[in-house]
């Protein structure tokens, strides 16, 4: 307690969109024993998608086509900006997301509620066939009728990586927010989002692995 007798505040304080307060001794403490999820290689004639499965998979290969508008993305900077003031998510449909342009993986639902309280982080092989590429990976909480909200997202540009396999670390932004029980989490990856100047150009690939020696992962730290 505080000299004055307020309990003292824990030095690391996250709130998330519904008010909900949450105190740690330090962002360390935030990331502590994440849930991970292992990928899936994405399946389905007409919508291809994969698993966030407990373990992990390997061995498999997934290539989407670059440049190409998917309904992924991190929102108009003003339109976002206003919306997330008043509580209001960017949201998309998830299974309209175009998957020839992203590749998309989900959880089962949850049959309780849970909180995201940090910074959810993404390891992911994927092998570009152009010099330069940008990807955006996004992490959307999905009710039962597909719409996902926007949790976190993280723009990554490579360079030189024409036809090299390429284990990339994604750290997504820090967030905070109620998961209702029911909701599914998705990640997608594509190579466009209307709020960034990228390097990707069209006629393109990009493959995802999974090798055995760095299985491709999804880590959420969740309470």
């Amino acid at each position: 307690r505080a000299a004055n007798g307020v309990p003292a505040e824990q030095p690391v304080t996250l709130v998330t969109t519904g008010g909900q307060r949450m105190g740690f001794a330090s962002w360390q403490a935030v990331q502590a024993s994440p849930t991970v999820y292992g990928l899936t290689r994405p399946s389905g004639l007409i919508s291809p998608t994969g698993n966030l499965a407990s373990g992990t998979a390997t061995g498999w290969n997934h290539r989407i086509a670059t440049n190409i508008g998917t309904l992924a993305d991190s929102g108009v900077v003003m339109i976002s900006g206003l919306f997330q003031g008043l509580g209001l998510p960017t949201s998309t449909s998830i299974p309209l997301v175009n998957r020839s342009g992203a590749a998309v993986w989900t959880t089962a639902a949850s049959s309780r509620a849970r909180v995201l309280a940090g910074a959810p982080s993404v390891r992911v092989t994927v092998t570009p066939s152009q010099r330069e590429v940008s990807l955006f990976a996004y992490l959307y909480s999905v009710n039962a009728l597909g719409v996902g909200e926007l949790l976190s997202y993280k723009p990554v540009t490579l360079s030189g990586t024409a036809g090299r396999a390429q284990t990339l670390e994604i750290e997504m932004e820090a967030g905070a927010a109620e998961i209702p029980a029911g909701r599914k989490l998705a990640l997608v990856i594509d190579t466009k989002d209307p709020r960034y100047a990228d390097r990707t150009s069209g006629l393109g690939t990009v493959s995802f692995s999974s090798p055995a020696a760095s299985p491709s992962l999804l880590r959420v730290p969740l309470r």
